[in-house]
This record gives C-alpha cells, structure tokens and sequence, in this order.
C-alpha cells in the first residue's frame, strides 16, 4: 500500500506493509512483493527490470524466549544459521549506532554465484525484532534513495499485533522472489546436449514466464556458448514452479567446466509483473504416463470446470528422475479452440528426449480467459 511521501524534490513513496506493521519511503519505481503470515511481516523490493531483491525488510514479535535473550546473542544465531544465505554469507563488520539499532556489513553471492555485498540493519524495540537488508550493487543514482529508504523504516503500533514466534521464523523469509532448482545436464543418444531444470516462484502471486540464460564455461570463466528461453507455459503460479529446457544441438563442450544461469535480460521490462491466467482448481485432469523405448507419453482429459470459455489451454510437463532433477519438460497446447464450462478435452503428449529413468512427473493445466 502507498501515499504520497512528504520528501520534497524526490519522487518517493510511502510503503506500508499490508499488515500495517511497518512503512518506509521508497522511490515509485520500485516493485514491492509482500509476504505476510500470523506471525511475519516481510515484503522484498526490486528495481525495475530486475529479477533478484534489492532491499528487504521483515518485522516478528519475540516469543518468551527469545524476549530474554540478549540482542547480540539473537543477532549472532540470525547471521550464523537463520538468515537464508548464511552457508554462502561472511560477515565483515558490526557496529551499534547511536539510536539502538546495529548495522552490520557482509559478502553473499547471488544466484548466479557472484559476490554480492549485504548490508543489514537490525532494529530492536522491546519484544519486537526487525530486520531490513540492502543487496548491492547498485547504480550509484540509486545509492542516495536507498539510503532514505533504510532510514524512514517505521515499525508500527500494529506490529504487536502478531502472534509471538521464534527468530527461527526469520529463516521462512524468502530471499529471491525467482530461483532456479532442480537442474540437470544429459545428453542424447543422438548427441544433443540438454540442460533442464526448473524456476520457483517463491512469490505468493503468479508472475509472467521468466527469460532464462545459461552460459556455458570453461575452466577459467570464459563463456564458451550460450542459449537462451524462457520458462514453459502462461506463467508460473505463486509459489509454484515453472520447467524450463535449453538445448545445445552441437553437443557437449569438451571444455565445459561450469554452468551460469541468470534469469531475465535487458528487453525484459516486465520483469515479476504479476498475470492473470486460468490455473488450479479451474482446469483438473487426469494423468497417466507409458515408457516405451527411452520415449514417455504421458495422456489423459482436462476438464474446465469455471463458469467461462478458456482458451489456449496447456500441458505444462514436468520429469524428475530419482533424486529429482529435472530431466524433461515440455508445454503443450491441448485444444485449437476455447473449452466451454464443463466440457473435457482429451489429449496425449510424446516427450522423445529424457535425460534418465523419469520416477514422478507433474502436469499442471493452464489457459487464459476467453474474451
């Protein structure tokens, strides 16, 4: 939620977190994506076109135990353990300032393995513990309006209002709004190089198909190849998963040492821009899957069970092997015109190409609204 904020010559607003426990101003550019939970208040920033936070802040209130528990001590078990990064973070410095509150500085990486610079801010106030992170680096005209953000954060009188948790609740806060999971790299009997995988939307709204980039390397950083794609189907659900499938019709680089992947690129704009799309409990179907000759099908109905036409409805297949990579996916259109409310289509999917013994497979039915 946002009004007007009172900074003169800056174009800035003023946040509040849907649960009211906490505001600060933030330039108007940037996109806010709220978490919230009886017990949690967190919302994460990202500047335009970006596809990795760049602030985030997050507001609990103390249970008994840790209300006894010194700040110091909380602070050390959140940059030890909690903190979403701590296997990848180091902290550099830590410093109490003159109003209370402690700024530590650190080096993470981002989901591309590249250092990062951190800088957190932790507030405590009574029974209430908040933390707000900077995520650098940045353009140095969004250093100054950064900097304002960090200090106008306000926590409110409604943050009592959450039920009293753990710091270990600090750790169920998301640290990327899109991550890349579950990859794996095979190669056919026919010598096509694959590299699979899946993009989490830890998001709690549907965004539009993300634009994947996989850089080839070798063994000292040098891009060998690259190819790019976006994540199958209509968008990927709110805390749901979206395939994706970069094919290297040359075959495997013999000098290939590591993989970079990033998400999004310079002409994507609308970058975690929420979508509207038919899903869930609007389309169900049943599903079942033959192997045959190193070749799956995977058949069955969908039926639209809204009150409207939708149109362009797809399979969007998933494939996992035993340790659940991804070792296939495809999207796939299953009718040429809308389906009316309460009708089913029938459909059947050939997946020629797998990356090893698929074990479990997800189909998830999307479409949009008929207009």
């Amino acid at each position: 939620m946002f009004a007007p904020s009172a900074e003169d010559g800056l174009s800035l607003a003023t946040y509040t977190h849907p649960s009211g426990a906490f505001s600060l101003d933030i330039p108007t550019q940037w996109v806010s994506y709220p978490q919230t939970s009886e017990s949690l208040a967190a919302v994460m920033f990202s500047l335009p076109g970006a596809t990795e936070p760049h602030l985030r802040v997050v507001t609990i209130q103390l249970d008994e135990t840790d209300q006894n528990t010194d700040t110091t001590l909380l602070i050390d078990a959140y940059q030890q353990g909690i903190r979403a990064d701590s296997e990848a973070y180091s902290e550099q410095s830590r410093t109490q300032l003159a109003d209370g509150s402690w700024r530590l500085t650190g080096v993470g990486v981002d989901s591309g393995g590249n250092p990062q610079a951190i800088n957190t801010f932790v507030l405590r106030d009574e029974t209430l513990f908040s933390v707000l992170e900077v995520i650098y680096p940045v353009e140095a005209t969004d250093v100054a309006t950064t900097e304002l953000a960090v200090n106008t954060l306000r926590v409110n009188e409604a943050a009592q209002q959450l039920t009293p948790t753990s710091l270990l609740t600090l750790s169920t806060v998301n640290a990327t709004a899109l991550e890349v999971i579950n990859m794996a790299a095979w190669t056919t009997d026919a010598g096509v190089f694959f590299v699979t995988g899946e993009v989490a939307n830890r998001l709690e709204m549907p965004v539009t198909s993300a634009p994947i980039q996989l850089f080839l390397l070798d063994n000292v950083g040098n891009v060998i190849i690259e190819a790019a794609d976006v994540t199958m189907g209509h968008g990927i659900v709110g805390n749901g998963f979206a395939p994706f499938s970069l094919r290297f019709g040359e075959g495997r680089p013999t000098e290939l040492d590591a993989f970079n992947v990033t998400l999004g690129d310079d002409a994507w704009q609308d970058t975690l821009r929420e979508v509207d799309f038919i899903q869930g409990g609007a389309l169900s179907g049943t599903s079942t899957t033959t192997l045959a000759n190193g070749q799956l099908t995977v058949e069955g109905s969908v039926t639209n069970n809204s009150s409207q036409p939708v149109a362009d409805v797809l399979a969007v297949i998933t494939v996992f092997d035993d340790q659940q990579r991804v070792i296939a996916g495809r999207f796939f259109p299953l009718a040429d015109e809308p389906i009316a409310p309460g009708d089913s289509v029938d459909y059947a999917v050939l997946i020629p190409e797998l990356g090893g013994t698929p074990v479990d497979f997800i189909v998830e039915f999307q479409g949009v609204v008929d207009e």
